[in-house]
């Protein structure tokens, strides 16, 4: 949330100056670079075996904070834009235009929803149970909303006004998610004793290992232990495994496609 206060700052400057659609570009673009290549950090951490020419890496990283970012550009440029011709505060002008770029962004065959604003929330549970209302776009729209009046609220009390009511608004958007969430919790039926509706689970599987081919029926066996042994003996609803769990395409290979659904229909 923060991160958007000096964002939203540099845009209103660009809304005032020559060129502003460009100047809103250009800062938008900016801070999309930043963040996104500080949330693809990952990608130049990936070991020899994960990717066939490792150097890529590098360049590839560049390429995809370069790309994702173009996605706040537009965010911005369409955030001034708007707030220009109907008089809209930028604040909900850049809020309203950040969710579309975000749609945008997470479609296509080029679709990387990762990195949304309010996934910054993810640690916070009462907070995001919020989502039940409008899932993460919902969240990220609450993000947004907080970010626009933390920065009404500073730039009013540093042009010398009043903040209170930009930060009444803050403390009620803030609070919101979080009674909401402490609500929902509240209201959920109680999980049975000894019952597991939806289980997590994250072998620690070396890259080496997972890349190298040779070992999936292993890597599968060792998921079908640790699945079975967090289901216990009631049958759960879900038992979710990670991203590239196994290092190999299931719906290409008939014996390990079976094999998860031998797994599923047995849990």
């Amino acid at each position: 949330m923060v991160g958007f206060v000096p964002v939203l700052d540099a845009l209103a400057e660009r809304a005032r100056g020559a060129r502003p659609l460009r100047g809103a570009f250009a800062t938008g673009w900016i801070a999309g670079l930043a963040f996104y290549l500080t949330g693809a950090y990952w990608l130049v951490m990936l070991n020899g075996v994960a990717i066939t020419v490792p150097w890529l890496k590098y360049p590839g990283w560049l390429l995809t904070g370069a790309y994702l970012a173009l996605y706040a550009g537009l965010a911005a440029t369409l955030a001034v834009a708007a707030h220009r011709r109907s008089g809209a505060p930028l604040a909900l002008t850049f809020a309203a235009a950040w969710m579309v770029a975000e749609l945008l962004r997470a479609s296509g065959d080029l679709g990387f929803p990762w990195f949304q604003p309010g996934y910054a929330l993810a640690a916070a549970v009462p907070a995001v149970q919020v989502a039940s209302l409008g899932g993460s776009g919902l969240v990220t729209a609450l993000v947004l909303a907080a970010a626009g009046l933390a920065w009404h609220a500073w730039r009013g009390r540093r042009a010398g006004g009043s903040a209170a009511g930009a930060l009444v608004a803050l403390a009620i958007v803030v609070a919101f998610p979080f009674a909401w969430g402490a609500a929902a919790l509240r209201a959920a039926p109680p999980t049975p004793p000894g019952a597991a509706q939806v289980v997590l689970v994250q072998p620690n599987i070396p890259g080496e290992m997972k890349w190298s081919g040779r070992h999936t029926r292993e890597i599968l066996e060792r998921f079908d232990r640790l699945t079975t042994l967090a289901v216990g003996g009631e049958p759960a609803a879900a038992a979710i495994w990670p991203e590239t769990a196994t290092g190999s395409y299931l719906r290409r290979a008939l014996d390990q496609s079976l094999f998860v659904s031998g797994l599923a229909a047995r849990l």
